[in-house]
């Protein structure tokens, strides 16, 4: 049983996989989820009249990892637990699960307050990004002081593109595009991070940035290609960020 998921007066009790081998039950109101997602009211529906019982209830089994049907249950049952830190590079790569389960199940409401704390944390015009841009420097400053990573302090734009081109964000495609074609391909997030080479944690400490290379698959770093192809040809007189539309080709 999941230690607070699992309601003494629920009336239905989902089944999820962990990534060990397990599997956690979850007991929740059946009329909360209906209410939130009419896929998943089809689905119970249907996937009731099984008839699986645990502890005398209806037994749902569901594919969903675990902790990604615990994510998107605490989003559901305690909306304040969604918010996330500002500008933490962690952002795209925590929600996506959530993310991925409120379009799958068409919850509507969930997935439009996840993507508007993306779209908040990266600036869509050009004041913007000049604001953002100065808030980099300001911090970098500062962190020379108290020996921490810029790179821990501001988005990550790889995790952030593949997030935007999964679920259709467009609106953080150009800053996060932008941002992600001045980093080198050899500064990756974890290789920057391993213990035994000193030398990056000393450029990290010195404001380096990197980026989260490893979850990029073909189609995202077409994207990327596609991008800096465009970026060569824009005219430098518009100072504007280019379009979101400009970015999905």
């Amino acid at each position: 049983h999941h230690d607070t998921l699992y309601i003494p007066d629920g009336n239905i009790i989902l089944e999820a996989p962990t990534s060990e081998g397990e599997h956690i039950h979850f007991r929740v109101h059946r009329s909360l989820l209906c209410f939130q997602s009419p896929v998943i009211a089809n689905l119970f529906t249907s996937v009731l009249e099984s008839g699986d019982i645990c502890d005398g209830l209806p037994l749902v089994k569901m594919k969903e990892n675990a902790t990604d049907l615990e994510c998107l249950l605490k989003s559901l049952y305690d909306p304040s637990a969604l918010p996330y830190k500002r500008l933490d590079p962690e952002t795209p790569t925590r929600v996506y699960g959530v993310l991925s389960l409120a379009t799958r199940y068409r919850m509507d409401a969930l997935r439009a307050r996840i993507i508007d704390q993306v779209e908040g944390d990266w600036p869509q015009s050009l004041s913007a990004w000049d604001r953002s841009i100065s808030a980099v420097e300001e911090t970098q400053h500062e962190s020379e002081d108290h020996l921490s990573y810029l790179d821990d302090m501001f988005p990550e734009p790889a995790s952030a593109v593949r997030l935007a081109l999964d679920f259709d964000i467009p609106k953080i495609l150009p800053a996060a595009l932008y941002r992600l074609h001045t980093i080198r391909p050899s500064c990756d997030w974890e290789r920057y991070r391993l213990p035994e080479l000193e030398q990056n944690a000393g450029a990290l400490l010195q404001g380096e940035r990197t980026a989260k290379w490893h979850l990029l698959e073909k189609t995202h770093f077409m994207q990327l290609l596609h991008f800096k192809e465009y970026l060569e040809t824009f005219i430098i007189e518009d100072m504007v960020l280019p379009s979101a539309s400009a970015c999905k080709r």
